[in-house]
């Protein structure tokens, strides 16, 4: 059968589920991100926190942050990306803003079961 897993994949932790969904079909991993992850608006100082444990940093952000932050956020999506072809897992980047029936066809042509 075809496993579908969605996931910020903000979590390394997530590697060995998926590995072990693995056994039992092919995996379609949809790794989203928000319009924000992927092209932050920030500019000046600012409080930033962390949705999922409440961690709070006070930063300046200026231009060479957000491009340590675009560098950052494409080595971990291409880390992503290369680990999963490496155990047969389709990858595929999603916004969370993206409509659903595009982002679904989309994947089952890249699972080729669509054309």
């Amino acid at each position: 059968g075809l496993v579908v897993f969605l996931s910020d994949l903000w979590e390394d932790s997530l590697r060995k589920p998926l590995l072990e969904a693995s056994s039992h079909g092919d995996i379609v991993l949809l790794h989203i991100l928000s319009p924000e992850e992927i092209s932050p608006l920030l500019s000046g100082r600012h409080r930033l926190i962390d949705s999922e444990n409440g961690g709070v940093v006070d930063r300046q952000v200026g231009p060479e942050e957000l491009e340590l932050y675009q560098r950052g956020l494409e080595t971990h999506c291409d880390e992503w990306k290369r680990w999963s072809s490496d155990h047969d897992i389709r990858y595929l980047r999603c916004v969370s803003n993206d409509d659903w029936a595009t982002i679904l066809t989309r994947m089952l042509r890249e699972a080729g079961l669509y054309r």
